[in-house]
C-alpha cells in the first residue's frame, strides 16, 4: 500500500494493521462511482482474534464528487477522539425481562385471530420439505394473532370436535396444526369452525376451508 496508519498512544506511536479493499488497484484510497466503495478497516486488539472482531474504525471517501479529494503523495490525515478508549473503560449493559401487558393483549385480541393459508389448497409455503419422508410429507396450517395462553378447538360444521390445540405459552402469537384429527387421521376436505378460548382475555369464533 502507498500509506500507513499510525496511532499516537501514551507509550508512543504504533503502526496499526488494517484491511484495505482496493477496487481499482491503485494502492491508495479512491472514490469509486456506483454502489461499491473502497474502504479501510482499522484493526485493534490481539492478533489471535478474527479480523471481523478486530475491526474498530472504517474509513471511506464521501460520494460527493464536488468535494472529494483523493489522497496523494505526502498527504496526512489525522483523526482525534474526544474521549479516547483506555484499558480502564467499563461498559455496563442492562436488560429487562420480557413481559405481557394484560390490557394490551386483550385489546389486540379484538383484532381477531386468523388462519393461514385460508383456504388451504393442497399445500402451504411454510410446510417443511419432505426429506426422508415417503409421500407428500407433513401438512401444516397456522392459527395466528393468538394471545400467550389459549386453547383452540376445531369443529366440523355439524359440531363434531376434530382437534384441540393449545398455545404453548410463548409470545410468538401462533400455533400450528398438522391437519390430523384427534384420532390421528388425515382431516377430510371441507369447511371447519375454530373456537379460540383465551380465558379472561376473551373468545373468538372463526372458520377456514381445506381443499385437497
Amino acid at each position: 500500500m502507498k500509506f500507513r496508519i499510525i496511532a499516537h498512544t501514551a507509550s508512543g506511536d504504533q503502526k496499526l494493521p488494517f484491511l484495505f479493499f482496493d477496487l481499482n488497484g491503485d494502492s491508495t484510497l479512491s472514490h469509486i462511482e456506483g454502489g461499491n466503495h473502497e474502504t479501510i478497516q482499522i484493526l485493534t486488539g490481539p492478533d489471535s482474534l478474527s479480523p471481523g472482531v478486530r475491526s474498530t474504525w472504517l474509513v471511506q471517501l464521501t460520494k460527493d464528487d464536488n468535494t472529494t479529494r483523493t489522497p496523494g503523495s505526502g498527504d496526512s490525515y489525522e483523526y482525534r477522539l474526544l474521549k479516547p478508549f483506555t484499558a480502564g473503560d467499563v461498559f455496563t449493559f442492562r436488560s429487562k425481562g420480557e413481559t405481557v401487558a394484560a390490557d394490551v393483549a386483550k385489546t389486540e385480541f379484538k383484532g381477531a385471530p386468523y388462519v393461514v393459508p385460508n383456504p388451504y389448497v393442497g399445500a402451504a409455503s411454510f410446510e417443511p420439505a419432505p426429506y426422508g419422508v415417503q409421500g407428500r410429507g407433513d401438512r401444516r396450517i397456522e392459527f395466528r394473532n393468538l394471545p400467550q395462553s389459549c386453547t383452540i378447538r376445531i369443529f366440523t360444521v355439524r359440531g363434531d370436535l376434530v382437534q384441540t390445540i393449545r398455545q404453548d405459552g410463548s409470545t410468538g402469537g401462533f400455533a400450528a396444526w398438522d391437519l390430523r384429527t384427534k384420532d390421528n387421521l388425515d382431516v377430510a376436505p371441507g369447511l371447519y369452525i375454530y373456537h379460540v378460548d383465551a380465558g379472561t382475555i376473551g373468545t373468538f369464533l372463526g372458520k377456514f376451508a381445506i381443499i385437497k
